[in-house]
């Protein structure tokens, strides 16, 4: 764990120890919405969103993977809240699973494997609001 340090937009903080990110350097002020999101998230900003408790599903597709991606949109738009989806290239696995402090790695869509993660992480972070609405920035 990297701990929970709040930091403005810009400032520059030691490198995470994982990719994605579980914990440490994040924005005071920005969270992302819930839902499916077309474009990465940025590091400091998903942090702060797994600090509330949050469930992040990010895939790592170089090729076309329009099945896969369609597959964990239906997934994350099931949950009304605090589940999100978005791409994170670089992580040398398909799909990855976080929130505060948890990792997962998946080779594919597992659908029960995903709903567990969520099931057994979500409202768990150090500053949780239950199923709270996440304003945009």
């Amino acid at each position: 764990m990297q701990g929970r340090t709040h930091i403005q937009r810009g400032q520059a903080h030691p490198d995470y120890n994982s990719k994605p990110p579980t914990s440490g350097w994040h924005y005071a002020d920005q969270v992302a919405s819930p839902g499916v999101h077309v474009d990465p998230i940025p590091n400091e900003v998903q942090v702060h969103n797994l600090e509330h408790g949050e469930i992040m599903i990010q895939y790592d597709c170089p090729t076309d993977c329009k099945e896969m991606i369609a597959s964990l949109e239906a997934i994350v738009r099931s949950y009304p809240r605090k589940v999100l989806l978005a791409p994170y290239p670089g992580t040398g696995h398909p799909i990855t699973l976080t929130s505060w402090g948890r990792l997962k790695y998946l080779e594919s869509v597992d659908e029960a494997v995903i709903r567990k993660f969520i099931a057994d992480f979500k409202d768990k972070g150090p500053e949780v609001f239950p199923d709270e609405p996440m304003a945009k920035p």
